[in-house]
């Protein structure tokens, strides 16, 4: 005659704390892999940078920028010198034919370049979006 063993009960409780704790192991690895990537994607500017045209009309110790996009720039536009500092600051929301005039004396002295720098309106951002050489 052959004998069968049958598994009590204590032998089946312990074969599911195995397979509870891998779940649970796999759980944790999946929630941090989420939070993980949700800062990583949300790490960036949130709206895309305007597309504009600008136009330069230069003076002799001046320029006047005039936005000639038919998009409104939402944000700031930020005007710098050669050494990155701050001449100016438009304050948008900027429509189409609005202006604003640069002195070259707000900025360094003997600046050659003027940086546009858009600066997003959540203020996670920025991106240079022109340059105008004298």
């Amino acid at each position: 005659m052959r004998s069968v063993a049958v598994a009590s009960g204590a032998d089946r409780e312990r074969a599911v704390s195995p397979v509870i704790g891998v779940v649970l192991l796999v759980a944790i690895a999946v929630l941090s892999a989420t939070v993980v990537a949700a800062f990583v994607l949300d790490s960036g500017p949130n709206q895309p940078p305007p597309n504009t045209e600008l136009v330069f009309e230069e003076d002799t110790d001046e320029v006047t920028i005039v936005l000639r996009s038919s998009a409104t720039i939402e944000g700031d536009l930020e005007i710098r010198d050669d050494d990155n500092e701050g001449c100016e600051t438009w304050s948008g929301p900027i429509e189409q034919g609005e202006q604003l005039t640069v002195e070259f004396d707000s900025c360094s002295a003997d600046t050659s370049e003027l940086r546009i720098i858009w600066l997003e309106p959540a203020g996670s951002g920025s991106v240079l979006i022109e340059t105008y050489e004298r």
